[in-house]
């Protein structure tokens, strides 16, 4: 299931311009741009979950499995944070 949660996120990303708004329109009330929007909030959320699940299941930082003691999860919890923003 994750990986195509991922793979939508990508396709997602692929349509959009962070400078411009979306590449595919430029009408704000567009219903496409609203479609958009939805899936980004979607994964966004799905991702922050994922990432909470995980600091519970593992811990954050002590124990020798934490979830911020990997690399990848690093980069995860990097990308995660600062998609909070974007919110």
């Amino acid at each position: 299931v994750i990986p195509m949660i991922i793979s939508g996120n990508i396709v997602l990303l692929g349509v959009t311009n962070p400078l411009e708004g979306l590449a595919v329109v430029d009408n704000k009330n567009s219903p496409i741009r609203q479609v958009v929007t939805l899936f980004d909030m979607f994964f966004n959320v799905f991702f922050m979950i994922e990432s909470a699940m995980m600091i519970v299941a593992y811990g954050l930082w002590m124990s020798p499995k934490a979830y911020l003691r990997s690399g990848t999860n690093v980069v995860d919890f990097i990308i995660v944070v600062s998609s909070m923003i974007d919110l």
